[in-house]
């Protein structure tokens, strides 16, 4: 949990530096060139879902080996994607700038963020591999180490080079970027260490390094067959298709707010800050039923499956609720500590009540994402997102225009109700087909 709430610190802490060194047109810029960025990345979410579920299934079998090859195709693919967004950098910039339309202000500090941003795509899909590893083999530890140093090293940069130097949104970039290089390193470090610790019992691995056994399996002919390639990418292509539907509602919910003035851009972006801190927070529980999900259905146990998925979900209600109630009494004052703008911090405590409803009924779909993502049910995930997108999206027809900025937030709750809807449909057929012939 303490692992997983670091994450969304990166988006906190840029928003409250720029939130207080900048002005309005910087906020409503870094809102956009954020949630451009979080589309663009996240999009290739797939590299740490997949990865997760594939090497927790490999170690529920206890297959070492097995587990290290799964890790470096990913790194690969990951590596081959981050080269094409790299080629495509300025047409993704035009493209975002031109479909989000940002107030005039903005434009030009986003699409700085943007341009900046984008040159770390290569460690920010390697790092996204990293955690997919470490997750699967239920390593919270090291994921919280790694956070907490991305965390820090990213609230100094930007210090430095958006206060001290007075960079603005640049320095807010780079900093981040600066720091995410540095984190990289030392997750490789870390599944070196774990590598040593996981084949300590396996006598034929005991004195092999990580260094020489990646090398050894790069040079077997059998590791570049593309059946095994081909295998990986059909399992990412209906979780990239989910997490694609899933950006495109919050860039929509974006590009809506962006269309009722900066301001409502602004304050609707502080509470999105909110609310990915507590997804990230609700978000643990689902990690920790992806890891469980997967070890249970590698071993074929119903027994582990059925108590992972239990345990963690009544866990992950109760937070829901809980969080829901604490940001309604201490939402104000982290609002105040975010911006000093009295108009934007004025419009998002009006609804912060909303943001706190959504954040009540969003565990269903977080754990649900979890325990299909964990059993590498990529159709599930598909289907539902895809639904519940384009619901989103009727929604907001049907509301914006006659409740304005409470309408779009009716759309934006309806979307992670109907998720959780549109999964549970497949609960039955998810467990016919993993344990239809094991009661254990």
């Amino acid at each position: 949990m303490l692992a997983n709430i670091a994450l969304p610190l990166l988006g906190l802490i840029d928003t409250a530096i720029i939130g207080h060194l900048g002005g309005t047109q910087d906020l409503a810029a870094l809102a956009i060139g954020a949630i451009v960025i979080n589309f663009i990345f996240w999009n290739f979410g797939f590299l740490r879902m997949s990865t997760t579920a594939l090497s927790a299934q490999a170690w529920g079998q206890g297959q070492a080996l097995s587990l290290l090859r799964i890790g470096l195709r990913a790194l690969i693919i990951a590596s081959a994607l981050a080269l094409c967004i790299l080629c495509l950098q300025k047409p993704l910039t035009l493209l975002a700038m031109t479909l989000l339309a940002p107030p005039l202000e903005a434009l030009e500090g986003a699409s700085t963020y943007l341009a900046i941003r984008l040159w770390g795509a290569p460690i920010t899909l390697i790092n996204y591999v990293i955690t997919g590893l470490l997750i699967g083999l239920s390593r919270s530890k090291s994921i919280l180490v790694l956070q907490i140093t991305l965390n820090s090293l990213n609230a100094v940069f930007d210090l430095l080079l958006a206060g001290v130097l007075g960079l603005g949104i640049t320095g807010i970039a780079y900093g981040t970027v600066i720091a995410e290089v540095i984190t990289v390193f030392i997750g490789f470090y870390i599944l070196h260490l774990t590598w040593r610790q996981l084949v300590s019992n396996n006598p034929s691995l005991h004195s092999v390094s990580l260094l020489s056994t990646c090398w050894q399996q790069l040079r077997e002919s059998q590791f570049w067959v593309s059946v095994h390639f081909k295998k990986i990418l059909r399992s990412n292509r209906d979780i990239w298709i989910r997490t694609f539907c899933l950006l495109l509602s919050f860039m929509g919910f974006t590009h809506f707010s962006g269309q009722l003035g900066a301001n409502t851009l602004a304050a609707n972006h502080l509470l999105l800050q909110i609310i990915a801190f507590s997804a990230f927070f609700l978000d643990s529980f689902a990690y920790v039923t992806e890891a469980d999900t997967g070890k249970a259905i590698g071993q074929r146990s119903r027994r582990l499956f059925i108590q992972a998925t239990q345990k963690t979900s009544v866990l992950a209600a109760i937070t829901a609720i809980a969080l829901a109630g604490i940001i309604l009494v201490s939402g104000p004052w982290v609002i105040n500590q975010l911006t000093v703008t009295s108009r934007i911090n004025t419009l998002a405590i009006e609804h912060l009540y909303l943001c706190a409803i959504y954040i009540a009924l969003s565990a269903g779909a977080f754990q649900l994402d979890g325990i299909f993502i964990g059993a590498n049910y990529g159709k599930a995930l598909r289907n539902a997102s895809i639904t519940s997108a384009l619901l989103f999206f009727i929604l907001w027809l049907s509301f914006l225009h006659i409740y304005g900025l409470i309408g779009l937030w009716i759309a934006f709750i309806s979307f992670i109700v109907l998720r959780a809807l549109c999964l549970s449909v497949y609960w039955p057929n998810l467990l016919s087909t993993h344990f239809s012939t094991n009661k254990r």
